[in-house]
């Protein structure tokens, strides 16, 4: 359902949903497929997302942004920049629990 949306909606996707996380988050790709699943077009701008198995951000700091003061307070800021992409991967497992009932 993920793949078919974010290809269907790319523009949306990648602006009001990505768009929105803060720069320092990036995909993570660990455990993607090496390739891109023959339905869809492995040169999309959406491509490396239809390689994934899990939708997840990730995000690396370095050991000033853990020693510098208020990191809860930084860390809690950084997170909620993610929340429309966990809204949006919410939406399909709250809608896979519907099918299934």
């Amino acid at each position: 359902m993920l793949r078919e949306d974010i290809s269907n909606e790319w523009e949306t996707f990648s602006t009001s949903i990505l768009g929105k996380a803060d720069s320092l988050f990036v995909p993570d790709m660990e455990g993607a497929l090496k390739r891109v699943p023959r339905e869809y077009d492995p040169n999309a701008p959406y491509a490396d997302w239809m390689r994934m198995k899990a939708y997840c951000l990730t995000v690396k700091t370095d050991d000033n942004f853990l020693l510098e003061d208020n990191l809860a307070q930084r860390v809690a800021e950084l997170f909620k920049t993610t929340k429309p992409f966990v809204d949006y991967i919410n939406r399909a497992v709250d809608y896979v629990k519907e099918e299934i009932k």
